[in-house]
């Protein structure tokens, strides 16, 4: 069919070049317009058949297609599922592997602790010792040095303290004498001796008291200090007794 039209639209242009050569005018012609006509009509049907042909091929190709990619998921799906189970069970193996390294290092290091462990608290227990036992000096030696400097205040204290009050028995004796001899000098002799006895009673009595209250017995070094200020005190008590009841005759012999 092709050919044939061909062959007609040769012709025409023959015939159109023919007759112009002859001089002879015609109208328009409009057979070109009507060959675009049916060549439209033509590529319609054309266009058509060629849709449905192709479409139906298509249709046919991806459902094969889709046939093709269910089989695909089924077989990537076991092919994953093959990898998974493998690869977990080769990490599941790496994570036991690692994970018994673990517990093999922990109980080494734990056993290596142990082994130590009583050393390392008999050091402890050793440098404990040493620190409570230089404490302990520490507190003696404080305890000591405070002693000793309470022990020589007291005593100090004591002294000072007798000699004040032997001073004040003294006066008053001497006050007593001198009004006891206006009164009457035939009692004279008995107030002095009763005077006396109640001075020194009361001055042994101060004297026990005040050595009593030094004696401490948490040492022997305490007891010794103790001791020599006793010994300082009673020395002190009999010059003192001697020099007052000196100063007293003194007082008899000048009636």
């Amino acid at each position: 069919m092709l050919n044939t039209v061909k062959s007609k639209v040769i012709a025409g242009t023959a015939a159109v070049v023919l007759f112009s050569g002859a001089g002879v005018a015609f109208g328009a012609s409009d057979a070109g317009t009507k060959l675009k006509t049916w060549y439209n009509t033509q590529f319609g049907q054309a266009s058509a058949k060629v849709e449905t042909d192709y479409q139906g091929y298509q249709t046919d190709k991806f459902k094969g297609f889709s046939e093709e990619v269910d089989l695909l998921k089924a077989d990537s799906t076991k092919k994953i599922s093959e990898v998974s189970a493998s690869t977990t069970a080769n990490t599941t193996q790496n994570i036991n592997n690692q994970n018994k390294e673990h517990i093999d290092a922990i109980n080494s290091q734990k056993t290596a602790i142990l082994a130590g462990m009583d050393a390392q608290f008999k050091t402890l227990e050793n440098n404990g010792i040493k620190k409570i036992d230089d404490a302990a000096n520490a507190a003696l030696k404080n305890a000591e040095d405070a002693l000793k400097k309470h022990t020589e205040t007291a005593g100090s204290e004591a002294s000072t303290k007798m000699k004040t009050d032997l001073d004040k028995a003294t006066e008053a004796a001497k006050n007593d004498l001198k009004k006891a001899i206006d009164d009457a000098k035939k009692d004279l002799q008995k107030n002095l001796d009763n005077k006396s006895s109640i001075t020194t009673a009361a001055l042994k009595k101060s004297v026990d008291y005040y050595v009593n209250k030094i004696i401490d017995s948490i040492q022997t070094k305490t007891a010794d200090f103790i001791k020599v200020q006793n010994g300082i005190i009673a020395q002190l008590a009999t010059d003192l007794e001697k020099i007052e009841k000196k100063k007293l005759q003194d007082v008899v012999d000048g009636i």
